[in-house]
């Protein structure tokens, strides 16, 4: 989980919107992103600690740990389909339809 988080949390460096938010939003963010792996019992109890931690500790609500969780998301998965060739180069696409 650890090397996840630290791979998430090197990714959202490379977007604005999650450069600028406190460090323990993307953190937390990139821990809920990289439970995926964790089996459902220990699972709940992850999250109920989670959010205890969330609710009593110093940080964003959780609607905008979720909300940065799914950006996160967002741009790892569209740094994946860059890197595999799949995501075209919006801005060929653009002088393309210009010139056409």
């Amino acid at each position: 989980i650890l090397d996840e988080v630290r791979y998430q949390a090197k990714h959202a460096l490379r977007d604005y919107h999650l450069s600028i938010e406190r460090p323990s939003t993307v953190a937390m963010a990139a821990i809920l992103n990289s439970l995926d792996t964790v089996d459902s019992q220990d699972l709940q109890v992850i999250l109920r600690t989670l959010l205890t931690i969330i609710k009593n500790g110093d940080f964003a609500s959780t609607g905008r740990i979720l909300s940065a969780s799914v950006r996160l998301q967002r741009v790892i998965a569209e740094d994946a389909a860059f890197q595999s060739g799949t995501l075209v180069d919006m801005e060929r696409v653009a002088v393309a339809g210009r010139a056409a």
